[in-house]
């Protein structure tokens, strides 16, 4: 008997129409057996009713993690299953794929493991490159439509991989879906965001969201289809009943594609609140499982986000939340009210900006670079020492460059600047502030002081004793107990007191500090001091006429 380990490497096929690997036999129907000699007599013992074969060998060129794919008969038809090198050495890994129909048992574990073993020696597989997620991996850009390289994934996103697909050409998508829409500056200016995303890492900026909110049936929907139909079909807008686990390693599979979530009232308000700071941190969190701990993954890209209420109004008490969110409530359309031909257009042409954005941008990466610094110093100054506004200003510079890469695709016209000026004021006019967290944490403890009016003591007898005190009004000013103001203010307490004192919201007294003692009652407790102008300015009057 020819001992075929020790032939030279052969096809797969002629392996297959063989039947016979070192010991083990495979018959017509790919069922295994091992054959046993016993005094000089041979037998065939039943193994598997199935044979796990081996295709291809495949290399991650992120983190040089090997995997193979498997093909195997699961009732009459090819099942191909690609799994880590890990799973076809260990016994507890490779009885998982019974889930798959693979006939693997605790009692045929080993001698399957053995095979494969025995297969993957017989041939010479030539290494393929991979990839477990999609974007920027070292410095290739992996497309889900790109065929030269494998997208290898575990997680379920298979369907979001068959989304990332091209439908019509440029010139359809342009003319059907672009043109009739440029004029919606809001709607454009999210549109910019989409295609900004996967210019991040490359310049080192941190996730961050681009949100809307506004009313029921006032185009939110339609805006992430068009955000969508960028990179691919509408299957590529998911909802926010998402846990937090899932959201963050769909984030990471995309890596620098955008997330596009729909409809915030679906996802918990404590969910919400904590959201803006995990994704903005750009690291899915490792995570200990049976064997080890899951590999840490990192991500650069936005999220595109809708709903009724901005995202920042669930974690409004978290003075940095601002810092990471563009929050847009203008209406996205303003010039349609039918969007039936938009739809029509969106179903016969997506999938083709996305890729020429690319292809331009690669074309004079340097030149877009140098583009990038000169739109963050733009937005640095108009920022104007405002925190916030600073730190939003790499957002507005990425997306004004995308901006400006989809004005040199040909046939594509817009007016950029009116687009960039008209959703950069509606965060920096003032009117928004959810993007000056001082004010807006002084307006909500004026907010709570004036819905508490009883609390409110004006030292006289007709204050009544027995409600606690928020809040002391005396000629010219409001004095604000500082138990008080730190119980309102939590863990923000000192640095928003640093600020409402250097911007003249409260008083200083001799030794520069924010505090005074204020006389009431029987006691002189410890109080900030703020100026009549300055409650008036906010619309209150707590003054006692």
């Amino acid at each position: 008997m020819l001992d075929t380990r020790e032939e030279l490497v052969e096809e797969f096929e002629n392996v297959k129409r063989r039947k016979k690997i070192g010991d083990f036999k495979v018959d017509k129907s790919e069922r295994l057996y091992k054959e046993k000699e016993l005094k000089e007599e041979s037998y065939d013992i039943f193994i598997s009713r199935n044979t796990p074969f081996v295709t291809r060998k495949l290399r991650d060129i992120e983190n040089g993690q090997v995997y193979y794919t498997l093909r195997f008969k699961n009732e009459g038809k090819d099942v191909y299953k690609d799994v880590k090198a890990s799973t076809l050495v260990t016994r507890r890994e490779l009885l998982t794929l019974s889930d798959v129909g693979l006939a693997v048992t605790e009692n045929n574990a080993k001698e399957l493991i053995n095979f494969i073993d025995l297969y993957i020696n017989e041939h010479n597989f030539e290494q393929e490159d991979m990839t477990s997620r999609i974007g920027y991996i070292g410095n290739k850009f992996v497309h889900p439509q790109d065929k030269s390289i494998n997208i290898i994934q575990e997680s379920g996103y298979q369907s979001l991989i068959d989304a990332f697909k091209a439908k019509g050409n440029l010139d359809s998508y342009i003319e059907d879906v672009f043109n009739p829409i440029r004029n919606e500056h809001t709607a454009v200016f999210f549109m910019l965001a989409s295609l900004a995303s996967p210019l991040l890492k490359r310049h080192e900026i941190d996730p961050f969201i681009v949100d809307l909110s506004g009313r029921t049936s006032s185009g939110k929907t339609t805006l992430l289809r068009l955000c969508s139909s960028i990179w691919g079909s509408k299957e590529l807008i998911g909802e926010w009943n998402i846990t937090k686990v899932a959201l963050e390693r769909k984030a990471a599979f995309l890596n620098n594609f955008p997330l596009l979530l729909d409809d915030t009232r679906k996802a918990s308000p404590f969910m919400l609140k904590d959201i803006v700071y995990q994704f903005s941190g750009g690291k899915s969190k490792g995570r200990g499982n049976i064997k080890n701990i899951d590999e840490e993954m990192t991500y650069h890209n936005i999220m595109i986000s809708t709903g009724e209420v901005a995202i920042t109004e669930y974690s409004a008490e978290m003075a940095g939340v601002a810092a990471r969110v563009i929050s847009i409530d203008d209406p996205p359309f303003v010039h349609r009210n039918d969007y039936k031909d938009l739809y029509r257009a969106m179903s016969a042409n997506y999938g083709t900006l996305g890729l020429a954005f690319m292809k331009e941008y690669h074309s004079d990466k340097k030149y877009y670079d140098n583009l990038f610094q000169t739109f963050e110093t733009q937005y640095f100054n108009q920022a104007k020492g405002n925190e916030v506004l600073s730190r939003l200003g790499r957002s507005y510079a990425i997306i004004h460059t995308a901006g400006q890469i989809l004005l040199n695709i040909p046939g594509i016209e817009f007016d950029l600047e009116a687009v960039m000026l008209q959703n950069y004021k509606a965060v920096a006019d003032g009117s928004n502030t959810a993007y000056d967290k001082p004010k807006e944490l002084l307006n909500k403890l004026f907010e709570q002081i004036d819905g508490k009016r009883h609390n409110l003591k004006h030292d006289d007898d007709n204050d009544d004793d027995r409600a606690e005190t928020l809040a002391i009004s005396k000629q010219d000013e409001l004095c604000i107990p500082v138990l008080k103001v730190n119980e309102f203010l939590e863990h923000e307490s000192k640095q928003t007191r640093k600020l409402w004192l250097e911007r003249g919201f409260t008083l200083q007294n001799g030794d520069g500090k924010d505090f005074h003692k204020v006389s009431y009652k029987n006691g002189r407790p410890n109080c900030i001091k703020i100026p009549r102008p300055v409650y008036m300015q906010f619309g209150y009057d707590f003054h006692k006429f």
